[in-house]
């Protein structure tokens, strides 16, 4: 049962409220802004709680924090879709590389996206950690989050969205060729 309208009257405007356990008055609050692009279903759990958690850092302005996390989730889609080539020398992933061959498996995905990722390491990584704070800010770390958003949509999603519309296509056709 929702009584959720009996609080309402607590409420001053869309930023300000009496709380009636405090008795404080004209009280700001503000509710965290929902992200522009939601991660689908079909985008695996590992990844997804790894973007939500870099979002978070993202919002709570701790930029290394986000910045690691962007990484660690392309990391775990490379492990994720087997597409991780070691380097021979020293034995670590070698991040380009792997996005290289990451990009050969998904050919219906836009190149410049699998490109765009593989220019993260860079800016996540020299312009956080070894560059100077002030070339680094959070809307540029927004922007690369919605990036790799976008790319997981792309890689996930649309595939699985043109498969269902085929398969209603298909029935359609069965049904009118009946």
């Amino acid at each position: 049962m929702d009584l959720s309208h009996l609080d309402q009257k607590y409420f001053i405007d869309p930023h300000k409220y009496n709380c009636p356990f405090c008795k404080r008055n004209h009280v700001s609050y503000s509710l965290n802004q929902a992200t522009d692009f939601a991660l689908d279903e079909r985008i695996p759990r590992e990844i997804r709680e790894l973007i939500f958690e870099d979002e978070k850092s993202q919002q709570a302005n701790l930029l290394v924090g986000a910045s690691a996390c962007l990484r660690k989730a392309i990391y775990e889609l490379l492990v994720y879709e087997k597409a991780v080539v070691k380097n021979t020398k020293s034995g670590r992933a070698d991040y380009q590389v792997s996005i290289k061959t990451f990009k050969t498996k998904f050919p219906s995905v836009a190149p410049e996206l699998f490109d765009a990722l593989g220019d993260i390491q860079e800016l996540a990584s020299d312009n956080v950690h070894e560059g100077t704070r002030e070339a680094w800010n959070s809307p540029k770390l927004r922007f690369i989050i919605e990036l790799a958003k976008a790319t997981l949509h792309e890689i996930y999603v649309v595939p699985e969205e043109r498969k269902e519309r085929l398969g209603a296509l298909g029935q359609m056709k069965s049904i009118f060729a009946n």
